[in-house]
């Protein structure tokens, strides 16, 4: 168990300052995105997700700001799953941390990071509806996973974390076959995606949209666990069967 905590706290030494910086320039983006709204009314510059909707018979732009902070999230979640088996896993291996308490390490990383940030973007959006509503605009509440408005904020904390869970177990594979396999690993993907039948390919994509862009339910949310379990199963398999490269490939 020491072990495993301190194989924690060293994948984890830059990512408080990490955090910091990339939560602080999301949140001066919010704001100057804020302020042009204010400024240029439904034209304004900045990020947003928005949409047309009606309401009271009145075409109306449904606008939310903090929505758009998905994507930089994710970016910086991949970025953590590279980096996790590109920096730290060759080091930690040097110091004699056997594979498995790494890899054990990793997914409490993983666990961490997609809780921290499930939070985080939960608050933001709450306080982005009051926000939107406060400057006289219709704000975009309906996200398929969740409603930003009618849903607690347990719920949407849990709807986020599972989202942000299952991509990174997804990207721990990944990250693992690349650091494994290099370059290979997107010749195989590219020959096994053409060779898959068109009936599969319908399959997956409705299994994605299933656990990505449906709101949680009991059934969905046991297809996500079971799918995050079977790809920390295979990362697993690879990790402790991956020798140490001398560079990067």
């Amino acid at each position: 168990m020491e072990r495993i905590k301190r194989a924690v706290k060293f994948q984890n030494i830059d990512t408080g300052n990490a955090l910091g910086i990339f939560w602080g320039i999301v949140l001066l983006i919010n704001i100057l995105s804020y302020v042009s709204l204010i400024r240029y009314g439904d034209n304004f510059i900045g990020v947003r997700v928005s949409e047309s909707a009606n309401i009271n018979e009145l075409n109306v732009r449904l606008i939310s700001i903090a929505a758009s902070n998905i994507i930089p999230i994710l970016i910086f979640l991949i970025i953590c799953c590279y980096e996790l088996y590109y920096e730290y896993f060759p080091i930690a291996i040097s110091f004699s941390v056997t594979r498995k308490d790494f890899y054990k390490a990793a997914i409490i990383t993983n666990l961490l990071l997609a809780f921290v940030f499930a939070v985080i973007q939960t608050a933001f959006m709450k306080i982005d509806m009051l926000l939107i509503s406060s400057l006289g605009k219709y704000p975009m509440t309906n996200f398929e996973i969740f409603n930003i408005s009618a849903d607690s904020s347990l719920l949407v904390i849990f709807s986020l974390f599972l989202d942000f869970l299952a991509f990174m177990s997804l990207l721990n594979l990944l990250s693992a076959l690349n650091y494994k396999l290099g370059f290979k690993l997107w010749i195989i993907l590219g020959v096994l995606i053409s060779l898959t039948p068109s009936f599969l390919r319908i399959s997956l994509s409705r299994i994605i949209e299933n656990i990505f862009f449906t709101r949680i339910n009991p059934s969905n949310a046991v297809a996500a666990a079971a799918i995050i379990i079977l790809f920390y199963l295979a990362a697993y398999y690879v990790t402790i069967n991956t020798n140490i490269k001398n560079k990067m490939s």
